[in-house]
């Protein structure tokens, strides 16, 4: 018994790990791809909007972002289990309605990698100046650089 938690308690850390790298992962994309909302941002500014709306509505869109990766993880593993517990001749189950604890868990987990991911670039988005944004005079440091065009290159092949 005292192998099979332990084995728990290695793929928890592996699977945070992972998680933790989504997040960045995602830091990092939509720090890139912030010279196309940067138009977004300097019009919702002249408009009125001031820069706790827009961290709001950035950090919102994260959240929402993670409940739909949070809802997908929840399908495949409902979908796999059968086959997992087929292939490991196991019979566990996946009831997260039964157990309310649980759920709350997840939704708060959600709401957690949610912020956690979205938080430097809601930051970052919000703190644009809004004339040269309008202007096309959107210059940060690392922008220029010739990896980032690189970088910024494959991307937008990519999607």
């Amino acid at each position: 018994m005292n192998y099979f938690i332990n084995n728990i308690y290695f793929f928890s850390i592996i699977a945070l790990f992972l998680i933790l790298i989504a997040a960045i992962n995602f830091m990092n994309l939509s720090t890139a791809k912030s010279a196309n909302r940067a138009k977004e941002v300097g019009i919702r500014k002249v408009t009125g909007s001031n820069r706790s709306q827009l961290i709001s509505q950035f950090l919102s869109e994260a959240i929402m972002i993670s409940f739909i990766a949070l809802l997908v993880a929840v399908i495949l593993v409902k979908l796999t289990l059968p086959a997992f517990n087929n292939l490991a001749q196991k019979s566990l189950s996946f009831n997260f309605m039964d157990d309310p604890l649980f759920l709350i868990g997840i939704i708060l987990f959600g709401v957690i990698v949610g912020l956690l991911s979205g938080s430097y670039p809601a930051f970052y988005l919000s703190r644009f100046n809004p004339s040269n944004v309008l202007k096309g005079n959107l210059s940060s440091g690392s922008k220029n650089s010739k990896l980032r065009v690189i970088w910024m290159k494959r991307i937008s092949r990519m999607v």
